[in-house]
């Protein structure tokens, strides 16, 4: 697989210690293909994009965002929550094909307190193995 270097992120400690592009959203930052901003697209429609996490839990750990900078689903609008609904189906498939996972967690984190580190809402597709 293309991301191998990323799978176990061993600099993941300096960006909690702080080191970080300089940037308001990082996600917009992927959106606004920044040049400081390391760029793991794998699939973009006009409205969302899908990218490979950086700091990836689990092996194929996948994030899909819309473009547009909200913080809550409930503002995702027909539209967005149509190509995001897509995207997540075609990106399992893939997964599965890929990685062969016996399970996935998927969901979002809404709010600072929920363990979302960036205001940016974005789904989390992560895959599960056995142990």
């Amino acid at each position: 697989m293309e991301f191998d270097h990323h799978v176990f992120p061993v600099n993941k400690k300096e960006y909690i210690k702080g080191k970080k592009p300089s940037v308001d959203c990082i996600l917009c930052a992927v959106v606004d293909k920044k040049k400081d901003v390391e760029c793991l697209n794998i699939l973009e429609t006009d409205l969302i994009i899908c990218s490979v996490n950086l700091y990836p839990y689990n092996n194929g750990h996948i994030l899909l965002f819309p473009k547009r900078h909200i913080v809550d689903i409930r503002e995702l609008t027909k539209e967005e929550n149509i190509h995001m609904n897509a995207a997540l189906k075609f990106m399992l498939d893939i997964i599965d094909d890929v990685y062969k996972p016996t399970g996935y967690n998927i969901g979002f984190n809404i709010g600072k307190f929920s363990g979302a580190s960036i205001d940016h809402i974005h789904q989390h597709i992560i895959p599960r193995f056995p142990n």
